[in-house]
């Protein structure tokens, strides 16, 4: 009997931080050396910002099965001006890559590649709307 699809059950204490606080602090790591945002900021402190970057994280997941490990990234993103309600631009990104073997260590290096691929496709967009 072939073995079906499953998530991978894992615990948080593998990591220094939260999911959202990782994914964050990979993001303003881009932002800077892209040079799309070398002010960025993750708090209250500094300047005002002019614009502010939120998001939802939908899917942040070790896929096991048949086709292999992958790790499985679904951001919901959006930009907008500092003190504007609407958003500039909201967007949601996916990526699914796949991971060497089952390992932890396997896992996070793929989805340090996910998360690059949502992040430069958002750097794309962001990039888009400046034009």
């Amino acid at each position: 009997e072939g073995r079906d699809e499953q998530l991978e059950a894992y615990s948080y204490e593998y990591w220094i931080y939260a999911p959202p606080r990782l994914i964050q602090q990979h993001m303003i790591a881009r932002f800077r050396h892209s040079g799309l945002a070398p002010t960025i900021v993750d708090d209250d402190r500094g300047p005002d910002p002019a614009f502010v970057v939120s998001g939802r994280i939908l899917r942040f997941e070790q896929i096991l099965g048949p086709g292999g490990a992958r790790a499985d990234v679904e951001l919901e993103l959006e930009i907008a001006s500092a003190g504007q309600g609407r958003p500039l631009l909201r967007k949601t990104y996916r990526a699914v890559e796949p991971a060497r073997d089952e390992s932890m260590d396997a896992f996070v290096r793929s989805m340090g590649r996910a998360l690059d691929r949502i992040c430069a496709q958002f750097e794309k967009d962001l990039r888009s709307m400046r034009s």
